[in-house]
């Protein structure tokens, strides 16, 4: 092998700013729906309401991060950023009244 072979430099395709962003999200989104269809037995047998918490989210999560692969819009990541900072406001919601949603909030 030639000296000046092992110092040559092959770059590797350029990705923009929102590809990497739009490669990143994938596993994340992915990570979040396993995490979600995973504790969703946990809360299956209590209120109604926290299954459909657990369960849209999983199923959400994974199918955004699905789409994500073939669709490169604004709007995709938009409405994905748009959902996910729900969940992230219902999670946050329940963290400090805590879970009953029924009685309304109750500072601890």
């Amino acid at each position: 092998m030639r000296a000046d072979a092992a110092q040559e430099h092959r770059p590797g395709p350029e990705i923009d700013g929102e590809t990497a962003v739009r490669l990143s999200l994938i596993p994340l989104s992915q990570a979040a729906a396993l995490i979600h269809a995973t504790v969703l037995g946990q809360h299956f047998t209590e209120w109604w309401v926290y299954r459909v918490m657990f369960a849209a989210p999983a199923l959400f999560q994974g199918l955004w991060g699905t789409a994500l692969i073939f669709k490169r819009s604004h709007a995709a990541l938009a409405f994905g950023a748009l959902v996910n900072a729900g969940v992230i406001a219902v999670w946050g919601n329940v963290t400090y009244c805590g879970p009953s949603i029924r009685t309304g909030c109750r500072q601890r």
